[in-house]
């Protein structure tokens, strides 16, 4: 039964358990304990007003919001709007024949559990995120056109997820992939982790696990991250401090938010979040890329020259910390100073400033 606003208010997590919260509090924190002289990463607040005033001007000539950040501006992702093939309302088993919301919503979380590290590959080719968001689609697609007539399990089913192999996961990826995903054992870990977690405490579905949030962004990170070990993206830094980013939680919060959107009728509404300002940016490394070329981020010597001579820079490092921090709180200000330069932009979060700079950042690169 889905909950109320106020219900879900009444039941809000304080501070110190908000995993949002959390993300913000110990990047301000980070980027506090950075300012020594000559910090690794540093927010230049001149260069931030700069661009903002570049943003401001993309949404005025957008006539706001609504068009300023496509979430699916390369019609890269599953929808469920193609037109199924004749057996998907035909003489198919209720077990097989999932609703379309529960297919997005699984399509959703299968893309954003596997949304990590795509190079190195063997030959050094890079994979973007749209390969991968595009693969997984076709494999859907497929499903509703053939595998639904023959009356196979839908292939991002909870239950086909938990026992996939990782042949089996090759075998589906390979005649959409142009070259295969890095670290395919992990990632196929990371599935049977998916399809599990939703079986033992969700019922084996997506959209009873998204209801429990009672329409709430936090929430559900919340239970995202309760449920599934592989979202929960931690460290302890040098001087021993927590540090939260909750990339992968939050991202598949946000694309739930969007993918949702372009529903028809009531299904839009299980993910019509009312706090999705309370998300923050996902900290990654192509709004680092930007924000650094625009001068808003700016790195120490040693820092650049490892970034500019495309030396790895290790998971959980100081140095990788430090540019995630920086990343979290340098879109938070870019929000603020957005909002104030424009009323248009009254309703700006750092969703749709995050999806903005990773598109620039796409075309640019």
């Amino acid at each position: 039964m889905k909950l109320t606003k106020e219900e879900i208010e009444k039941q809000a997590m304080s501070e110190t358990l908000s995993p949002c919260a959390n993300v913000r509090r110990t990047a301000k924190a980070i980027m506090n304990e950075c300012q020594r002289p000559n910090p690794s990463v540093r927010i230049d607040n001149s260069s931030l007003d700069a661009l903002a005033d570049k943003i401001v001007q993309a949404i005025e000539a957008q006539n706001g919001l609504s068009n300023f950040a496509a979430w699916d501006e390369g019609d890269w992702h599953y929808i469920g709007d193609k037109t199924p093939g004749s057996c998907m309302s035909n003489g198919v088993s209720d077990s097989l024949l999932l609703g379309r919301d529960e297919r997005v919503a699984l399509y959703v979380l299968t893309l954003d559990a596997l949304n990590f590290c795509f190079w190195p590959t063997p030959d050094r080719t890079k994979i973007p995120y749209e390969v991968l968001a595009v693969a997984l689609r076709k494999i859907v697609e497929a499903w509703e056109v053939d595998g639904a007539c023959a009356e196979k399990a839908f292939p991002l089913s909870p239950d086909s997820l938990a026992h996939l192999s990782v042949q089996k996961f090759e075998e589906l990826l390979r005649p959409h992939m142009p070259v295969m995903l890095p670290e395919l054992e992990e990632r196929c870990r990371l599935l049977n982790e998916l399809g599990r977690g939703l079986i033992v405490h969700h019922e084996a579905s997506a959209m009873t696990m998204i209801q429990k949030a009672g329409g709430s962004a936090e929430l559900l990170v919340s239970i995202l991250l309760d449920t599934f070990p592989g979202f929960r993206d931690a460290c302890v830094t040098a001087s021993g401090r927590q540090a939260f980013f909750y990339k992968r939680a939050q991202i598949t919060v946000a694309d739930l938010w969007a993918a949702f959107q372009c529903l028809p009728g009531d299904l839009s509404a299980a993910c019509d979040f009312y706090d999705c300002d309370k998300i923050t940016t996902f900290a990654d490394y192509r709004v680092p890329q930007l924000l650094r070329h625009y001068g808003v981020l700016v790195y120490s010597d040693a820092l650049a020259q490892k970034v500019d001579s495309n030396t790895e820079i290790p998971a959980g490092s100081m140095d990788e910390i430090y540019i995630r921090a920086g990343t979290v709180v340098a879109v938070d200000r870019l929000v603020d100073k957005v909002k104030e330069k424009s009323e248009v932009a009254d309703q700006l979060n750092a969703i749709q400033m995050d999806w903005h700079l990773w598109q620039v950042g796409e075309k640019m690169d």
